[in-house]
């Protein structure tokens, strides 16, 4: 590019330079835009879109900013054959801008010609788009696994299987260009029991070309030869696989090892796979949650195994879900978006695995996913997975990002945590639970009470800290029996609590008040004098101190004020 002292600014002086090679655009980027024929760096970073026009430019490095409300870049754009860099903080275009750079900077270095530029960008979009199978097997050689990965999907479903018409018998030659998936000792397995033998060059006496990633360019003069693709040469060892006894595989243990979080069970269970010649569906959900696990990364190669694994074996369906919905692990995700991850992949994937194990599973292994089963509606799925989170007479749903909570009433529960969710209202489900003593509700997004909460008849302890209450909550008023209450909240803003009404001396079971705002005070009502059996009271008092105020002690001399 060359040293570049200073931008050209459109709309300022010397804006109308036609010679300029740095141009930077603070709004609309002009019509005339295609004139300057120089330029070589743009700095769009204050624009809203981007015109075609700018693909006739001989830029290299192009600047934008997502928040401007930029959302796509023109194919034009894609296609300039010198654009090797976008800068672009938080791509908004749903990108790995990583990812882009490296596909940009490897076309630079290939000579990359405009239309397999814009067929590739779209591939790492995970697009399908109208493109001839000879652009994809090119697209093979991309220097991003992503943009790879894709190419194959889409040429498995272009591709006639070729071993229909020319099936690999006694003397072929099979000549394998690129990288596969399965390992080397079971590509053998495949062809060399039939009299065949496998070539890594094409030479006159190669009788099947199979094309793997990256096949260095070697697919480019291949005449008349059958080309076929690692998913043609398994497909028939894969469905035997699927139809094999169950017992001849021992598909629990090797469901216990894929689980087992044990990098050597792990690699002894696939390698297993491997020599079997495919995966049993029974096995897909066990193979999935190895692919998410990220922590397997730390222990060895298992994991990596497994990604070569379920791209080799496993469904084209369920590859392709896969790849759209998983492009980070959905064990790194909250449940929210877990759960809207795994219902696309369910929607995506259809019957090919089975989504009801997988979600067992997940809940098994990870403690996570209820949200998800709770989508999903089952009735006996629901119950079994909420049983797992009961310990004695108490369940643990925090954290859980939950709207709403599930019907606990077929259990006897006495302490329910349902603290850290989104529960916009105080839950009409815990009605249901009559033994109730102790309820966290912390951590939510409740503005108001029901007036009366007088059937909480046992209920000894509540905590609403840390909720968006903006007076006090008057239906804890009718919990009668009630000995603890919290309504603090250490968060910055106007829903806090500045007033206890006179009300609360009605609460003659109450021993532990917390109303803590952080430098808020709050008043308390003269009332309070009478409440001679309160123990404990954290209240923020008007002037702040580390000692409450003389007032304040008088008026509740036996309790411990802090």
């Amino acid at each position: 590019m060359g040293a570049l002292v200073s931008p050209v600014v459109l709309g300022e002086d010397k804006g109308d330079d036609k010679t300029a090679r740095w141009v930077a655009v603070r709004e609309a980027v002009p019509a005339d835009i295609g004139q300057y024929q120089r330029l070589v760096l743009l700095d769009c970073t204050g624009v809203s879109a981007l015109p075609r026009a700018l693909g006739s430019l001989p830029l290299e490095r192009l600047d934008i900013d997502w928040y401007t409300g930029l959302r796509s870049i023109p194919d034009a754009v894609w296609g300039i054959e010198s654009l090797g860099y976008i800068s672009m903080y938080d791509s908004g275009l749903g990108l790995n801008m990583a990812q882009v750079n490296n596909l940009l900077a490897g076309f630079v270095r290939a000579k990359t010609p405009r239309k397999q530029r814009i067929v590739e960008v779209a591939l790492l979009r995970g697009e399908a788009p109208r493109v001839t199978t000879r652009q994809l097997f090119v697209a093979l050689d991309s220097n991003v696994k992503t943009v790879r990965t894709q190419a194959l999907m889409l040429l498995e479903k272009q591709m006639d299987n070729p071993l229909t018409g020319h099936p690999i018998r006694a003397g072929s030659v099979v000549a394998v260009l690129g990288s596969l998936n399965i390992g080397k000792k079971a590509l053998k397995d495949r062809v060399e029991p039939v009299g065949a033998r496998l070539a890594n060059k094409v030479n006159e006496k190669t009788t099947h070309v199979l094309l793997g990633e990256k096949p260095g360019g070697g697919h480019h003069d291949l005449g008349e030869l059958p080309v076929l693709l690692e998913r043609h040469l398994v497909s028939q060892a894969s469905k035997a696989a699927a139809s094999k006894d169950a017992g001849e595989l021992s598909l629990e243990q090797l469901a216990r090892d894929l689980r087992s979080k044990k990098d050597a069970k792990i690699c002894g269970a696939i390698q297993t796979l491997q020599e079997h010649g495919g995966v049993p569906g029974q096995l897909l959900p066990e193979l999935f949650w190895v692919l998410q696990n990220t922590e397997l990364e730390k222990l060895g190669k298992g994991r990596k195994l497994a990604r070569k694994l379920f791209a080799a074996y496993a469904p084209a369906r369920l590859r392709s879900a896969v790849a759209a919905q998983m492009k980070t692990s959905v064990l790194l995700a909250g449940e929210t978006k877990r759960s809207d991850r795994l219902a696309a992949l369910e929607r995506a994937a259809g019957p090919v695995v089975d989504m009801a194990h997988l979600a067992r599973v997940l809940v098994e292994d990870f403690d996570c996913g209820l949200k998800f089963i709770l989508a999903r509606g089952d009735v006996g799925e629901i119950q079994w997975a909420l049983q797992r989170r009961i310990k004695g007479h108490r369940i643990d749903l925090a954290g859980l990002e939950l709207e709403t909570l599930p019907d606990l009433s077929s259990f006897d529960l006495k302490e329910v945590d349902a603290s850290q969710n989104r529960l916009p209202t105080f839950p009409a489900e815990l009605s249901s639970l009559p033994a109730l003593t102790a309820l966290d509700l912390s951590v939510n997004y409740m503005r108001s009470l029901p007036r009366s909460l007088a059937e909480f008849k046992t209920l000894k302890k509540l905590d609403l800290s840390n909720n968006q209450f903006q007076t006090f909550p008057r239906g804890v008023i009718t919990i009668l029996g009630l000995r603890e209450l919290n309504l603090s909240t250490d968060t910055w803003g106007e829903t806090r609590i500045t007033k206890i009404p006179k009300e609360v001396v009605s609460m003659t079971s109450l021993e532990v008040l917390k109303i803590e705002n952080g430098h808020v005070a709050v008043d308390l009502p003269k009332e309070m004098s009478a409440m001679t059996w309160l123990r404990q009271l954290k209240v923020t008092w008007k002037g702040g101190g580390k000692k409450p105020p003389a007032d304040l002690r008088r008026l509740l001399p036996k309790c411990k004020v802090s």
